[in-house]
C-alpha cells in the first residue's frame, strides 16, 4: 500500500533534480496558465504562499498589481493569513518560510467567501484534487474551514494518478503546473 511517506519521498527525490534554471523557466510558463485561471475566476482577493526555495515561484508582483493578496505568517505559535502590500517587507520565518513585517489579519468575511481564490502549495496532488503537504499539518489547519476556490500549485513530476488521503485533506478545484491547468474532480463534487 503506497504511503504518504512513500509519496513525500518520492517527489522529494524527483524535485532534488530539478536545476534552478529549469525551476525558473517552468515557472514562468506556470505563472501563464495561473494568470488564465485568475482571470476567467474573475477573483478579487488571493490567498497564496511565497514560495520556498524548491517550490514553482509565483509571480507574487503581478498578484500585488491585480488583487489583494494575504499570506501566511506565524504569529504566536500559529499560522494566520495577513495582508502582503510588498515584496519589500518580508524576511525569513520558521522552515525558511518568507513572511511579511506587517500583520494586518485577513478578515474572517474574506475567508469564508467563495469569492476567495487560494493558491496552495503542497508536495504532491493528483488529478482528483487530493493532496500532500510536507508533513506539518499547517495548510490541513489554515483551509479547514474556508469556502473559497482552492487551487493546487505543482510541477508536472509532483502529480499522480491517485494518492492517499486522510478526512481531514482538503480538496483542490483546480491545479495548475507548468504544462496545463485543469478542474479537479474529487469527492466534494469539484
Amino acid at each position: 500500500m503506497i504511503t504518504k511517506r512513500i509519496v513525500r519521498n518520492a517527489v522529494k527525490a524527483r524535485k532534488s533534480l530539478l536545476t534552478s534554471d529549469s525551476r525558473r523557466k517552468r515557472s514562468l510558463v506556470l505563472n501563464k496558465h495561473l494568470k488564465t485561471l485568475l482571470t476567467n475566476i474573475a477573483t478579487e482577493n488571493v490567498i497564496c504562499f511565497l514560495p520556498l526555495d524548491h517550490e514553482p515561484l509565483i509571480d507574487v508582483s503581478y498578484l500585488l498589481s491585480k488583487y489583494r493578496i494575504f499570506v501566511p505568517k506565524k504569529i504566536n505559535n500559529t499560522y494566520s493569513f495577513v495582508s502582503l502590500s510588498s515584496m519589500d517587507s518580508v524576511q525569513k520565518g520558521d522552515f525558511g518560510v518568507l513572511e511579511p513585517n506587517e500583520s494586518c489579519l485577513c478578515s474572517v468575511d474574506i475567508l469564508n467567501s467563495s469569492d476567495t481564490t487560494f493558491l496552495v502549495p503542497g508536495l504532491a496532488f493528483d488529478y482528483r484534487g487530493n493532496r500532500i503537504g510536507y508533513g506539518q499539518g499547517i495548510y490541513d489547519r489554515l483551509l479547514a474551514q474556508v469556502k473559497g476556490v482552492l487551487i493546487g500549485i505543482c510541477f508536472e513530476e509532483q502529480l499522480f494518478a491517485s494518492i492517499p488521503t486522510e478526512k481531514h485533506d482538503k480538496t483542490m478545484m483546480y491545479i495548475v503546473h507548468e504544462n496545463d491547468f485543469f478542474p479537479c474532480v474529487g469527492d466534494d463534487g469539484y
